[in-house]
């Protein structure tokens, strides 16, 4: 009952680290809500893009420096009609930080910096945040991880957050070291964790994308 209560008590403030100035993956983030672009000159800083990975990122099998690429899932298309981001462009991106979960209860963090954006035979720089990560756990759904924490849902709940606050400031400081992109928590607990292919993000740009 005790290790039950201690292992409550950290999810609870991994989640409570989390709430101020980030986004929880549950469906809040709605890219087909924001307003078109006037035309398909530019994308306009604070759009969002859907993207789907093209391959798996994990604790045990990824490393600092290595690079990945993700699909975009949502066609963004322009007040005039214009297609400004093509479904099917590429997106290109770096791990710049990762720590597994030596123990039950230690938070599991990975950390991608997304760079370009690929179409039509034309490659843009890209400054995006991620906003949104529908991720898993090798191996485990969410309800046999928090089964076997014996912690119900709150560990669950953990999967696919953005660390930012406190926390990012604790992971950043201790196994992650400073860098460039965004914090994805990866659980809670004593297994090797995974963003797998196929895993749903949604990336927020943080400046105009010119494309003309």
């Amino acid at each position: 009952m005790r290790s039950t209560m201690a292992l409550t008590a950290i999810a609870l403030v991994v989640l409570a680290g989390c709430r101020t100035g980030t986004v929880e993956s549950d469906g809040r983030v709605d890219p087909g809500a924001q307003p078109a672009p006037p035309n398909a000159n530019a994308l306009p800083a604070n759009s969002l893009l859907e993207v789907e990975m093209n391959q798996t990122l994990s604790t045990d099998r990824s490393n600092v420096g290595d690079r990945f690429t993700a699909r975009v899932t949502n066609s963004i298309v322009a007040a005039n009609g214009q297609t400004v981001i093509p479904a099917g462009a590429v997106v290109t991106g770096v791990i710049t930080g990762l720590d597994d979960s030596d123990y039950l209860g230690e938070q599991a963090a990975i950390r991608l910096d997304f760079e370009s954006i690929s179409f039509g035979g034309r490659t843009y720089a890209l400054d995006a945040d991620v906003v949104e990560a529908d991720l898993h756990m090798r191996g485990q759904s969410l309800e046999d991880i928090a089964r076997s924490a014996g912690i119900g849902a709150v560990a669950g709940a953990v999967l696919g957050t953005i660390i930012g606050g406190d926390l990012l400031d604790a992971l950043e400081g201790a196994a992650l070291g400073a860098g460039a992109g965004s914090v994805i928590s990866l659980g809670l607990g004593d297994v090797e964790a995974e963003l797998p292919r196929g895993s749903d993000l949604v990336l927020r740009t943080t400046r105009t994308i010119n494309l003309r």
